[in-house]
């Protein structure tokens, strides 16, 4: 009764909303970072280093140095299962599946409304990692522009495809593929690693194997991803949490979801990045030198913590990515 109204629920098919009986449900966040009673201006444009500001205002140079903007956009919280006991980790391939539908769900929802054009979704557990609650939850931020970081990596694959006529992320993969060191596990159309310099201790990536699927289908926005292709994916990731959560660097970790954002009010194309997530483990916090200067200190190469997951992989059984029954 403390919760506010679902905004969407993996229930059984006639169950009344905001009852028992759900599997995952997606309700606003109570103190939310964005808000839709925030003004959103009838129209507006986002620069690379000056934000977002009306069209009519002054351009940014002759505009003041600090500017500001409405914090218009959604926040919610993701209640991955109804055992508020239960780690993500432990989560069954099933269950994980369901919580990546409601992923799916709620992006397609943004996606469709003019509105909006990036959807972050993201995880965090334990204090180093900003959780505030216990719970097994996510987030999901929609936001009316593409913020910087996304646009940075979108001009950087940009810039790649470019110069080379190659996909970045498809070319990393091609490149973990062929130096096999950091390699962890594939199912699918995925594949996990521990990235190259990775900034985190027990870094992991999941990435699309190259040229799976085809061109005419990229993995780009998860609004699109299929039911199988969710499968198989919720089946990589549960393998891997289970995996660093027995290395004993899984008490607090991030997770995150990138994606393309969206064409802008104009209807301008925007490049289209290959979905992909991380799972970052905060084995020890970010200190004085990785805020000062983005430099961050790793004591366990990705090579010898892929040496350490693969290991423990390698010894366990597969779940059937089927199986949905249980937490």
């Amino acid at each position: 009764h403390l919760t506010p109204p679902e905004v969407y629920a993996d229930r059984p098919e006639g169950a009344p909303a905001d009852g028992p009986g759900w599997h995952v449900r997606v309700v606003p966040n109570r103190f939310p970072a964005v808000s839709l009673e925030s003004p959103l201006p009838e129209d507006f444009v986002c620069k690379p280093g000056f934000g977002c500001y009306p069209v009519q205002d002054p351009p940014p140079s002759e505009a003041s140095l600090f500017e500001s903007f409405p914090g218009f956009g959604a926040h919610e919280v993701v209640v991955e299962c109804p055992d508020a006991n239960t780690a993500f980790h432990e989560l069954s391939p099933g269950q994980l599946t369901r919580v990546l539908s409601a992923y799916r769900h709620r992006v397609a929802a943004y996606r469709h409304d003019e509105r909006f054009r990036y959807v972050q979704v993201f995880k965090n557990v334990g204090h180093k990692a900003g959780a505030s609650v216990l719970h097994p939850h996510s987030q999901i931020v929609a936001l009316p522009f593409a913020p910087h970081r996304i646009s940075l990596k979108q001009g950087i694959a940009e810039e790649f495809q470019r110069s080379t006529g190659r996909d970045l992320y498809q070319a990393v993969a091609r490149e973990e593929l062929a130096a096999g060191e950091r390699l962890l596990a594939q199912e699918g159309p995925w594949l996990a690693f521990c990235p190259y310099a990775s900034a985190f201790a027990y870094e992991v990536m999941i990435l699309p194997l190259p040229d799976f699927p085809d061109e005419t289908h990229p993995l780009t926005d998860l609004a699109d991803f299929t039911d199988e292709c969710l499968q198989s994916l919720a089946t990589l990731l549960h393998r891997v949490l289970h995996a660093l959560s027995e290395t004993g660097h899984l008490e607090e970790f991030n997770l995150a979801m990138y994606q393309s954002a969206w064409p802008d009010h104009n209807g301008s194309p925007t490049f289209r990045l290959r979905w992909h997530l991380s799972v970052l483990p905060r084995v020890s916090g970010i200190a004085g030198l990785e805020l000062s200067t983005g430099m961050f200190i790793n004591t366990t190469p990705p090579e010898a913590a892929a040496k350490e997951l693969r290991a423990i992989l390698g010894s366990h059984q597969r779940p059937s990515p089927a199986a949905a029954s249980g937490h």
